[in-house]
């Protein structure tokens, strides 16, 4: 049957997910609760979200730092633009060389990156990873140019197409009614209360030929059109599904948790045990013999080196707990504890100063992600990165041109770090050619220089051999050295003949 109303199609499908919010609330209980609030909560923790082990916001926080660092650096670029060729042929003609237009491009890529950094939206791309750690599902919302909104998988449920497209997205929203703003309250005034909470409903459904209607529903009211909007393509809608990992045919991802999570439990379960234990061991009694002439009372109430009547046999110090269990818990703990520091990256190499990063170690790490979590990273900046991009250019307020696909190429993932390489590749190879000094001077002159350096830039992936002089301009270089050297001869000279007496 097909939903009506927002409403309608929001109890459908929440229905057939009780299950995966379940698991996914466990996964967030054991690592960040913060992520997954009990129902009912706002600001404060409930007793059911305190765990006994803290190895779990450890191994979240450090994984979503590290995949944040790694996708988008302070200190560099995450993707660089292209012009096609009509455009760079277009260039040519005009006269601007490579060199140049490169030189344009990278200064539009540098105010993006700027306002990447002044609109202050790193915690919110922090959340996005640690939601998709811990749960495996995000829903981040382009508010503005200069506003991102990152929403856990409670208020949002999602339909996919069999090839993993969007089909159908519900928001649902609980608010007070005095929180709509002014013109949304004018419009329904008289329907609700002001402290009344209401259910506000934003659903995007995809129509025949592949464009998305936005409604915005108040309950089972729908709002009028300019309310909403219309798509022609899934890149330009401003909601953005994300998922850590998603299987064929489903409309939810998992997350890095959920493929630990029997030994998260299992941690959990044993350091209950090791706490518990560590304190039952920590405590002890004292037995005395209640036919002895001691009184408990005497000997609690006794001072240091008073003297008491009885005999040592008298009186026993009673250890409580099991160490012998406790040495056990423990030795296991230390297994789950290793096993689990391996698998988010803990006891990998540390990273350093971010300002200090090098394009060669952002791509270390990002091949070490891919290399030990099946190709996250690729993934996750196949999906992130190229809207990140256009939502950073249009805060930068870069003409449409230069967002539009068809216009610029938008480079991501691994090879957008090529344009900071470049730099590093040449100081690499200009390094290498130094370590020809110390070559024979009789095997130097054998030599072919120009062949030389194309070796060398080849290994080193950067055009060393286009930047050598062509004959014409050798030529000309030559023949400004020889006009500078006559000028120079010639004002000596006439120097010289000033300064002679006649």
């Amino acid at each position: 049957m097909r939903a009506n109303t927002a409403k309608q199609a929001w109890l459908v499908q929440d229905g057939k997910r009780q299950g995966l919010l379940s698991k996914v609330e466990l996964c967030c209980k054991l690592t960040l609760p913060r992520l997954w609030y009990d129902e009912g909560e706002e600001d404060s923790y409930a007793v059911s979200t305190l765990d006994f082990q803290s190895l779990g916001a450890l191994c979240v926080s450090h994984m979503s730092n590290r995949t944040i660092l790694t996708m988008f650096p302070p200190s560099r670029g995450f993707f660089r633009m292209e012009a096609p060729a009509d455009v760079a042929n277009l260039a040519r003609e005009l006269g601007f060389s490579e060199p140049d237009l490169a030189k344009e491009m990278s200064s539009v890529e540098q105010k993006a990156f700027r306002h990447l950094e002044n609109s202050l939206q790193r915690p919110k791309l922090t959340r996005m990873a640690e939601l998709l750690i811990a749960t495996g599902n995000c829903l981040v919302v382009e508010e503005d140019a200069r506003q991102l909104r990152v929403m856990s998988l409670r208020y949002y449920c999602v339909q996919r197409t069999r090839k993993g497209g969007l089909k159908s997205l519900i928001i649902r929203e609980k608010l007070l009614f005095d929180e709509l703003d002014d013109k949304l309250q004018a419009l329904l005034s008289g329907r609700f209360q002001a402290d009344q909470t209401v259910d506000y409903y934003t659903w995007v459904v995809r129509q025949p030929g592949g464009s998305f209607i936005e409604t915005v529903w108040v309950n089972d009211i729908l709002l009028p059109n300019n309310y909403g909007s219309r798509y022609a393509k899934e890149e330009d809608l401003p909601y953005h599904v994300l998922t850590w990992s998603l299987a064929d045919n489903k409309n939810y991802g998992t997350g890095l948790v959920e493929d630990y999570i029997r030994d998260f439990a299992a941690l959990s379960a044993v350091s209950q045990a090791v706490t518990e234990g560590s304190v039952a061991c920590a405590q002890n009694r004292i037995l005395v013999d209640p036919g002895s002439t001691t009184k408990p009372d005497d000997f609690n109430t006794s001072s240091n080196n008073q003297a008491i009547p009885g005999t040592p046999e008298t009186i026993n110090n009673v250890m409580l707990g099991n160490p012998a269990g406790v040495q056990v818990s423990m030795s296991h703990e230390e297994k789950i504890d290793r096993r689990l520091r391996q698998a988010f990256m803990l006891t990998s190499g540390i990273i350093r100063q971010a300002e200090r990063l090098t394009a060669f170690e952002i791509r270390k790490m990002a091949e070490e992600m891919d290399i030990q979590h099946g190709g996250s990273y690729s993934a996750l900046s196949g999906t992130v990165q190229p809207w990140m991009a256009k939502w950073c250019l249009r805060g930068a307020k870069v003409p449409k041109q230069f967002i539009n696909n068809d216009g610029i190429s938008l480079v991501t993932g691994t090879d957008a770090l090529s344009r900071n390489a470049d730099v590093d590749n040449m100081r690499m190879a200009m390094e290498d050619l130094g370590a020809a000094q110390a070559i024979p001077e009789e095997v130097r002159a054998e030599i072919s220089w120009p062949r030389l350096i194309a070796f060398v830039g080849a290994g080193r992936q950067t055009p060393l051999g286009d930047m050598l002089l062509t004959d014409a301009e050798k030529q000309q270089r030559q023949t400004q050295q020889t006009n500078q050297e006559a000028a120079t001869t010639y004002a000596t000279t006439a120097a010289q003949a000033a300064a002679t007496p006649q």
